[in-house]
């Protein structure tokens, strides 16, 4: 379930509609938070919660849903939203979901199936947020890799035996063995599967120079 801090924000143009939605999510203790078009929801999007989830009608005056989906996109910012819409359009919910909608729910939306699907945008959202922090602590880790040791991370991503690396390198072998300790150690694996899982889950690619 979600937390007590979590927040529904409700976007639809039809007082009637919007105000059923939250009457639902506020008799089931959820807080919300509503906005007639999209333009004033990203107007005050720098002062909304943390963490939101966004249920947003399809069809808006002004800017629609799927453009609202895109300028969410294009800023960045990573809001679990599920789109609703008066009409059954599949080929509109594919477009939604391509872009990055959590789900797509026809009106009226079936109180226990909003509600569980609400639920889902949360447990995703915890589930990024989790992710990204991993990411950067791995990203933190690779910062720390000197030249020298970068140079045998790209090769065990390769993968060289230490032997190989020695050789490719023109050092010698116990060298290329401390370096790679030394990266294991920084980087808090002691497996190989693993380090390559890290740097590849950030998008590591070797003789990276962006780090």
């Amino acid at each position: 379930m979600q937390s007590s801090e979590a927040t529904v924000v409700v976007i639809d143009d039809e007082p009637p509609a919007r105000k059923s939605i939250i009457a639902l999510l506020e008799v089931n203790r959820l807080k919300t938070i509503e906005f007639a078009s999209a333009e004033q929801f990203l107007a005050d999007l720098p002062h909304l919660p943390l963490n939101v989830c966004l249920i947003t009608d399809i069809t808006l005056h002004g800017m629609n849903g799927i453009e609202l989906l895109q300028e969410l996109k294009e800023r960045k910012t990573a809001i679990p939203t599920i789109v609703i819409t008066g009409h059954a359009d599949i080929p509109l919910a594919v477009k939604a979901m391509r872009h990055g909608a959590v789900s797509f729910l026809e009106k009226p939306c079936k109180g226990d199936e909003l509600l569980q699907t609400i639920d889902l945008a949360f447990q995703l959202q915890t589930q990024k947020q989790g992710e990204h922090k991993r990411n950067r602590e791995i990203l933190q880790r690779l910062q720390t890799l000197t030249k020298k040791e970068r140079a045998v991370l790209d090769l065990l991503i390769e993968g060289d035996a230490n032997k190989q690396i020695a050789m490719r390198l023109e050092i010698g072998l116990r060298t290329a063995e401390k370096r790679r300790a030394d990266i294991f150690t920084k980087m808090k694996t002691d497996s190989l599967a693993r380090l390559v899982q890290m740097t590849s889950s950030v998008g590591y690619q070797p003789n990276d120079l962006s780090l």
